[in-house]
C-alpha cells in the first residue's frame, strides 16, 4: 500500500504511550472485519521490497495509477465457483502476493497487471479504512447501541456523496477528483464488512442512499462521456475495474432499491466497448444487459438527476454524513461514559495525535 506522508505519527490506543517517529509508521490490524478490509490497513506495513521513496508523498503525482494486490474478496468470489483452494490455500496465496508486491509501483511498470489505482484513490480508501474503525465501538472496548456500528458506516458513505456532490456543482468541476472519490468508495465498499449496515432499523434510507450511490456513478460516466473519456483510449485506466466493483457490491447488500443502475452502468461498457473482465463475475452480468436497447434521458449536463435527487435525499433525511459516530470525535467523558471500564480508551494517547487521527485501533 502506498505509504502516508512522511513524519505522520501513528499511536496504538492498546500501547501505554506514544509509539517512536517513523516514516513508515505501524501495521494497522483488525480483529473483526472482512478480509478484503485489512489490506486498505497496512498502508505503513514495512516490507523488503518496498519502494523506496525519491520524493516526499505530497510531490508525487496524485493522478497517477500504482498496482495494487488482488483483493481477497474477488478471488474468493471465483473460489466459490472453481473451488479450487480451500481457506487457508487461499489466504497463503493472498499473503504471498501481498509480501511480494513492490509498494507504491507506477502501474505504467507493469502494463499487463489490471489491478491499479489512482495514487489519490488509494490514499483516500487507507483513510476511509481507517475512520471506519473509529466507528466501531467493539474495538474501543465500549458499547453504545446495537446499530451504532452500521449508521456509522452509512456516515461513511454519506460522506462521499457529500464531497462529490460537492465537487459535482462547481462550474469547473475536476473530473478526476470525482472520479477519486467514486473509486475510493467503491474499493472500500468491496472490501469492508457490510454486515452492521445492512443491519440498521432504517432500511429505507439505506435503500435511498444506495441508490442516489448509483445515479452518483452514472452521472460520473455521463460527464466522463461528454468529455471523450469513455473508452478505451480514455486516460481513466480503470473504467472497467470500478464498474465492475459496484456489481457485488449493490447485490451484496440485498437491499430493495431500485437496482436499475447497476444495468445501466454495464450498458455503457456495452456500448463504450470497455473491459470489465477484472472484476470476477461481471463479464456474466454483462452478457446480461448486452442484446437491451438503452432507454437513456435526455443528454445534458446532469443527465441522470443526481442533482434533483440528491437534493431531494436531504430534504427527505436532512443533514447528511458528518463525524457524528466517529468515536475519536468525542470527549474524553463520553467515550468513559460508554466504556465498559468506565474509562476513556484513548486516556494514554495525547490530545494532538487524537485530533489529527494518527491512532490505531484494533
Amino acid at each position: 500500500m502506498p505509504p502516508r506522508k512522511r513524519g505522520r505519527e501513528e499511536v496504538d490506543i492498546n500501547a501505554e504511550k506514544p509509539a517512536a517517529k517513523s516514516s513508515k509508521g505501524a501495521k494497522g490490524k483488525r480483529t473483526r472485519r472482512g478480509n478484503g478490509e485489512q489490506q486498505a490497513e497496512t498502508a505503513n506495513a514495512s516490507n523488503s521490497n518496498d519502494r523506496q521513496e525519491e520524493v516526499p508523498e505530497e510531490q508525487k503525482d496524485p493522478y497517477e495509477y500504482i498496482t495494487m494486490v488482488r483483493p481477497k474478496h474477488d478471488r474468493e468470489m471465483e473460489n466459490r465457483d472453481t473451488n479450487e483452494l480451500d481457506g487457508e490455500a487461499l489466504e497463503e496465496q493472498y499473503e504471498a502476493d501481498e509480501e511480494a508486491r513492490e509498494r507504491d509501483q507506477p502501474a505504467s511498470e507493469r502494463p499487463d497487471h489490471k489491478w491499479i489505482i489512482m495514487r489519490k484513490a488509494w490514499l483516500l480508501l487507507c483513510t476511509s479504512s481507517r475512520e471506519a474503525t473509529f466507528r466501531c465501538p467493539d474495538l474501543f472496548n465500549s458499547y453504545v447501541y446495537n446499530d451504532f456500528e452500521g449508521y456509522g458506516q452509512l456516515e461513511l458513505l454519506e460522506n462521499y456523496l457529500v464531497s462529490y456532490s460537492n465537487e459535482f456543482k462547481k462550474k469547473d468541476r475536476n473530473l478526476k477528483e470525482m472520479w477519486i472519490l467514486l473509486v475510493a468508495l467503491g474499493h472500500w465498499l468491496s472490501m469492508a464488512d457490510l454486515e452492521p449496515m445492512h443491519m440498521i432499523d432504517d432500511g429505507y434510507r439505506l435503500n435511498d442512499v444506495i441508490s442516489l450511490m448509483g445515479c452518483a456513478l452514472l452521472s460520473m460516466l455521463n460527464a466522463l462521456d461528454r468529455a471523450d473519456q469513455l473508452g478505451s483510449n480514455s486516460e481513466y485506466k480503470d473504467l472497467g475495474l470500478v464498474i465492475g466493483l459496484y456489481q457485488p457490491i449493490a447485490y451484496g447488500l440485498d437491499c430493495d432499491h431500485d437496482d436499475e443502475w447497476t444495468r445501466e452502468i454495464l450498458m455503457y461498457a456495452v456500448e463504450k466497448g470497455i473491459d470489465v473482465s477484472t472484476v470476477y463475475g461481471t463479464n456474466r452480468r454483462l452478457e446480461e444487459v448486452e442484446s437491451e436497447i438503452p432507454d437513456w434521458p435526455k443528454e445534458g449536463v446532469d443527465r441522470w438527476g443526481f442533482a434533483k435527487r440528491y437534493n431531494a435525499h436531504k430534504k427527505k433525511y436532512g443533514k447528511m454524513g458528518g463525524t457524528h459516530f466517529d468515536i475519536t470525535k468525542w470527549s474524553r467523558a463520553e467515550r468513559a461514559q460508554y466504556a465498559f471500564d468506565h474509562k476513556d480508551p484513548l486516556a494514554g494517547i495525547p490530545e494532538n495525535y487524537i485530533k489529527a487521527g494518527n491512532i490505531a485501533v484494533s
